[in-house]
């Protein structure tokens, strides 16, 4: 993948997920990897629906070094660290969407709420423990709690999804909220 082409793919991503309110004007983050040394991820503090090709921010996997003068987001290293955990995926999406958000501050896993999310995320949505964004701690709790699954809430914060593709993570971003949500509705039912 050319690092244009990438650069466009998360733009037109990061839109997908402000129209459907899985992110917020500049809250969470989304990524995706050029090759095996490099990837494009959204700036830090920047709009995203003001976005233009040369604010997504190109950075070594291995060095966090980073091209252009806008920081990459504030969750860079973390993104890295999943690329080097789980080669085969291709894009990251850090999302502080409502249901998953209130779930991170319940600090509950999310059982399996159907077929869907047993395809895309697996048998459940892990949380972890919590740490400070950004940290070394919260980058080794994710990294432990997300094992074989392509969603992990982050306690306090809202949540991580991967893909082999970008469509895939928006998808499975897509899906975890709407688990998340029938997550919640159906506590309220049993109380």
């Amino acid at each position: 993948m050319e690092k244009h082409e990438a650069q466009i793919a998360v733009i037109e991503a990061a839109k997908i997920l402000l129209e459907k309110v899985l992110v917020t004007n500049t809250g969470g983050n989304v990524s995706l990897k050029i090759n095996e040394d490099y990837f494009a991820i959204t700036p830090s503090g920047r709009d995203y629906e003001t976005l233009s090709v040369n604010d997504i921010v190109v950075v070594n996997i291995h060095t966090l070094e980073y091209e252009g003068d806008l920081k990459p987001s504030f969750e860079c290293k973390l993104h890295a660290a999943l690329y080097k955990l789980k080669p085969q995926i291709r894009a990251i999406i850090h999302s502080h969407s409502i249901y998953a958000s209130i779930v991170s501050v319940a600090h509950k896993e999310v059982p399996c709420m159907s077929d869907k999310m047993l395809s895309f995320i697996g048998s459940k949505i892990p949380i972890t423990k919590y740490a400070v964004s950004s940290s070394k701690k919260l980058i080794h709790n994710t990294i432990t709690a997300i094992g074989n699954k392509n969603a992990v809430i982050l306690a306090n914060h809202g949540a991580f999804c991967v893909g082999t593709d970008m469509n895939i993570a928006i998808d499975t971003c897509y899906i975890m909220e709407q688990s998340c949500k029938d997550f919640i509705n159906s506590y309220k039912e049993v109380k």
